[in-house]
């Protein structure tokens, strides 16, 4: 599993996510800085790395990301049609699907639901 972090504009880091987002199973937070609702999800969202158990790191077609808003336009393989912040998308295949729109019942913007998510779309019950 790879995760990546873009809080100042890094041209490494941009295509690392962009390969991400052409290539493998990708869970984005978009968030802007200043922003209440995501300084309450942010870490919600870092705890994911250390929830995930062992195993789950090993996995190489999967990312876990999360990127200051301002720098998503300098992204070639994704629409930047965002709206609102903080935004949680599962991206695979060039399609995305948004946490809101996820088939999980509890989307309290917790670790236990962002977890719960990653479950659900990657079909392993195992995952922590």
């Amino acid at each position: 599993m790879v995760y990546i972090t873009i809080n100042k504009y890094s041209p490494k880091l941009i295509k690392k996510l962009d390969d991400s987002l052409k290539h493998k199973k990708t869970f984005v937070l978009f968030y802007m800085d200043g922003c209440g609702p995501c300084n309450a999800v942010r870490p919600e969202w870092n705890k994911i790395k250390n929830v995930l158990n062992s195993s789950f790191h090993h996995r190489k077609d999967v990312s876990i990301v999360d990127i200051d808003q301002n720098y998503t336009r300098h992204l070639k393989h994704m629409k930047n049609d965002l709206r609102g912040f903080p935004t949680m998308r599962f991206y695979e295949n060039n399609q995305y699907e948004n946490y809101e729109d996820s088939p999980i019942l509890n989307k309290d913007r917790t670790i236990d639901s962002f977890v719960e998510w990653i479950k659900v779309k990657l079909n392993d019950k195992n995952a922590t």
